[in-house]
């Protein structure tokens, strides 16, 4: 079971990775032919304020409908009997995705392994998160001080 359980983990790692990937590119790329068609629209405090904000948005969407995959995948795996309902899955999967790790849902068996790798997961989706916000912030910055890579 602990090889079917690190397999299975890394099935998930690798559907939510491509959740990421596509959900933020997407973003991405339409911001980016957002501002070569209307570069003017984009240069207000106000288009920057809405920018950031759904930037945030998308972000958070992402962060759930990973989370929600991981759920679904609790909820379907009969090894996993400490988790009875869906609001329960979502639940469990919500606290370990981002190692706020409660504790008071805990699986047992080889099935814990997947939790380690799901809270890794969540980590290294955070931290992808951040940067991207990270980078659109400084785009941001870099137009309205006029600054550059120098």
């Amino acid at each position: 079971m602990l090889l079917q359980a690190s397999l299975y983990g890394s099935l998930m790692v690798t559907i939510t990775v491509l959740i990421h990937a596509v959900g933020t590119t997407l973003w991405l790329k339409g911001l980016q032919k957002l501002h070569q068609s209307s570069p003017r629209l984009l240069a207000s405090m106000k288009s920057h304020l809405v920018i950031l904000t759904v930037t945030t948005l998308i972000v958070l969407f992402l962060h759930l409908a990973e989370i929600i995959v991981w759920a679904a995948a609790y909820y379907v795996l009969p090894e996993v009997e400490e988790i009875l309902s869906w609001p329960d899955a979502i639940y469990f999967s919500m606290v370990t995705f981002t190692t706020l790790g409660y504790g008071d849902i805990v699986l047992a068996g080889d099935t814990r392994l997947l939790t380690g790798i799901q809270s890794i997961n969540g980590i290294i989706l955070s931290g992808w998160s951040t940067a991207m916000l990270f980078m659109v912030i400084q785009t941001i910055w870099k137009q309205d001080f006029n600054l550059t890579d120098d």
